[in-house]
């Protein structure tokens, strides 16, 4: 019979195989380091690094999956998580760098803030004063009482038609 539970390398819980995560960075250390240590001779079969979903994450930058400790978190600001090779040799930012969702222009996190919790849109500021997004946007909050006051007049005048 098939084993079908592994326990997690780092916390030791019991889980279903199917819903492991490898983490393929301590594979390719525990490879180096029996290649180090056997000179060349055949190196000892490795068995696979397996994590429960609470002790794996995924690179920001490449999207690999692997474990909290070989997947760090790379910037305090926006807690994004990068493995070693994308924080020294990667060439994209963390999450507090992006582009504008509607010229592309390149926005940051120090100039032009967060993306929008509202319209989840991440503009730069000469594209922020053209949405008509209440929180972000130059929002006309005149024309949005002219609108209402129209719609409250025949609200009014298709109950008075009905009397």
């Amino acid at each position: 019979m098939e084993k079908t539970t592994v326990n997690c390398n780092n916390c030791k819980k019991e889980l279903q195989i199917e819903y492991a995560t490898e983490c393929k960075f301590c594979i390719e250390s525990l490879i180096d380091e029996n290649k180090e240590k056997s000179n060349g001779e055949n190196c000892p079969v490795i068995q696979p690094m397996l994590y429960c979903y609470c002790c794996s994450t995924t690179c920001y930058d490449c999207n690999e999956k692997g474990c909290i400790k070989c997947i760090e978190s790379a910037c305090s600001d926006c807690c994004e998580s990068m493995c070693s090779n994308c924080i020294f040799w990667g060439e994209s930012n963390c999450g507090c760098y992006g582009k504008c969702t509607s010229c592309n222009t390149s926005v940051d996190r120090g100039t032009n803030g967060w993306p929008c919790n509202d319209c989840r849109q991440w503009l730069c500021s000469r594209c922020e004063t053209r949405n008509n997004c209440r929180s972000c946007g130059s929002y006309d909050s005149d024309n949005e009482l002219n609108k209402e006051s129209d719609n409250e007049s025949d609200n009014e005048s298709d109950s008075d038609s009905d009397s």
